[in-house]
């Protein structure tokens, strides 16, 4: 079993891509429910995952009639952990448990929290690593241009 390090990024944001885009399309997730999907990687022990729930919980409210679906994936091993983390931080979007890290790998994750923006089709658009109060201006930004919105 390949074991994978996970660093959790807080003053920190790349974008570029971590897997074969060929990938997305084969995962979990139904990107035709939806324009756009916001797809989040996240962990319950990782501080700027904790902050990322509450923007996405007011992205959503806020796009989802626009066309936007969220699918945060925890990456915890143990769905406990996650489970405990989402009691105390509930979120208005889609959750997914890779506990087995299928998905992880099939995205390419190297660092929670990774985010991923794809079309309908699963076509990747956008890629963002890590998570902080100054990126948020940047990715609705992103996830407007995505929607068509001015």
């Amino acid at each position: 079993m390949i074991r994978i390090l996970i660093i959790c990024f807080s003053l920190f944001s790349f974008n570029y891509l971590l897997a074969d885009e060929a990938n997305f399309k084969n995962s979990k997730i139904d990107y035709q429910k939806s324009k756009i999907t916001y797809v989040d990687f996240w962990a319950s022990w990782c501080g700027p995952c904790l902050e990322s729930f509450p923007w996405m919980n007011q992205i959503i409210d806020k796009y989802e009639k626009k066309g936007l679906n969220i699918v945060a994936v925890s990456i915890d091993g143990r769905k406990e952990a996650a489970l405990k983390f989402l009691e105390e931080n509930p979120a208005n979007f889609e959750i997914l448990f890779d506990t087995d890290s299928q998905m992880l790998v099939q995205f390419g994750v190297r660092v929670v929290p990774s985010s991923f923006i794809l079309d309908d089709k699963g076509n990747l658009l956008y890629s963002h690593l890590g998570f902080s109060s100054k990126d948020k201006p940047e990715l609705e930004k992103v996830i407007k241009k995505f929607l068509e919105i001015k």
